[in-house]
């Protein structure tokens, strides 16, 4: 482990509601019948061989670094873009346009994820901006991981216990009674998963891949949005890794939505 967990800084701040926000259980009726079941396993890190820090060991920016993150690993499995890299001085552009971060520990709070979407697809992060998102009913397994295997990831926030500490750099678990073992005991943090099984899910955070149960994320994690970007996650004959064709998904997702 390259780091002690307990120096590392977290940053997501509480979840903030926003009745424009779509969920993805709402429209899956009405997109076509022909889209593909989730896999049993999906792992979209198996192409990328560094995750950089992105100063989250520094400064609190994790809702931005895991915005990165995604982009990293679109990139990474759809291979284009092959010139695009990410780098901490993006994370601190975006961490102090979107956040408020002057470079002081004064403003050092974090950030609100739903800011940082709403910020990502009107401005951009890193120079890209995405399409659209839309949240993951947390406790329904299926959506979560059609989400993850179509669109290549999910960017989540989690109430980190205390407890998680001791696990970083093996799998996170929910432990029994205890403070240490409470939502935000810790504090709250952003990730973006890049892959499940039946066991587990695997997000990457401070620069390395981290795994949890599925206990752990019925616990701990208050918020998940798919996120479609066509220009990161779109190959040249118009469709992603799991053959959607993201241009006809925006235009019945309008159509569904009147987004």
């Amino acid at each position: 482990m390259p780091f002690d967990p307990a120096t590392v800084k977290l940053g997501k701040l509480e979840k903030k509601q926003d009745p424009r926000t779509l969920r993805l259980a709402d429209y899956l009726a009405a997109l076509p019948s022909q889209l593909p079941k989730p896999r049993r396993t999906t792992s979209w890190a198996r192409k990328t061989q560094h995750w950089p820090m992105l100063m989250n060991d520094a400064i609190g920016d994790c809702t931005i670094a895991s915005t990165l993150h995604m982009q990293q690993t679109w990139r990474d499995n759809i291979g284009i873009h092959a010139d695009y890299v990410v780098t901490d001085a993006q994370a601190l552009e975006a961490y102090s346009r979107i956040c408020g971060y002057d470079g002081t520990d004064a403003t050092d709070f974090g950030g609100v994820e739903i800011d940082v979407l709403n910020a990502w697809r009107k401005d951009g992060i890193g120079g890209r901006k995405i399409d659209a998102f839309v949240s993951v009913d947390r406790q329904r397994h299926n959506l979560v991981k059609m989400a993850l295997d179509w669109f290549g990831g999910i960017y989540i926030g989690i109430g980190l216990p205390e407890s998680a500490q001791d696990q970083v750099g093996k799998v996170w678990d929910k432990t029994d009674g205890g403070v240490s073992g409470q939502p935000y005991s810790w504090g709250g943090h952003a990730v973006n998963i890049v892959g499940y099984n039946d066991k587990t899910l695997t997000c990457v955070t401070w620069g390395a891949k981290q795994r949890m149960t599925w206990a752990f994320w019925d616990y701990y994690v208050d918020e998940a949005y798919a996120v479609i970007s066509r220009g990161d996650w779109m190959n040249e004959q118009g469709a992603t890794p799991r053959g959607l064709n993201l241009d006809q998904l925006m235009s019945d997702l309008k159509l569904v939505t009147k987004i």
